[in-house]
């Protein structure tokens, strides 16, 4: 276990496969988020190759205790992360697809303004507001399937 005033790194002692390591952030400044998601990138990284594995997924959690949670995949190790798609009427996927199409345009008309200089790092207090928060049964679901009996 490695700890930081910004974050503390752990393989769990029920992971959920062979190769799995957490990050749990106790800073939530844009640049410690970045500065954690970048050693996620590596660790990741690291996993792929050290234990020969075929994959990697790389899961944030955002909330009480943002985490992120890497872990070694194989195939047949018996994880499953699936999830039922949302349906989305056709009318709002086109509404969405033009919001997109407009914002993409107008970005690439408008030159770049000089960098403001920034006063204070930015705190990230939550998920933004469009995000919405998991529910019981979804917190259910990740906690059974994060965590194993060996």
């Amino acid at each position: 276990m490695l700890e930081t005033p910004i974050f503390t790194e752990e393989i769990p002692a029920k992971g959920a496969v062979n190769g799995h390591v957490r990050f749990t952030m106790h800073s939530e400044t844009i640049s410690d988020v970045a500065l954690v998601g970048t050693l996620a990138n590596v660790t990741s990284s690291l996993l792929f190759e050290k234990l020969q594995a075929q994959g990697t997924n790389i899961i944030f959690r955002l909330g009480d205790a943002p985490r992120i949670d890497i872990l070694a995949r194989r195939e047949d190790d018996g994880l499953e992360l699936q999830w039922a798609p949302q349906q989305i009427e056709a009318g709002k996927l086109s509404d969405i697809q033009k919001q997109i199409k407009d914002k993409i345009l107008v970005m690439d008309s408008v030159e770049e303004p000089e960098p403001e200089e920034v006063q204070e790092e930015e705190q990230i207090d939550g998920p933004p507001a469009d995000i919405v928060e998991e529910d019981d049964e979804e917190q259910e679901f990740w906690s059974k399937h994060l965590t194993r009996i060996p």
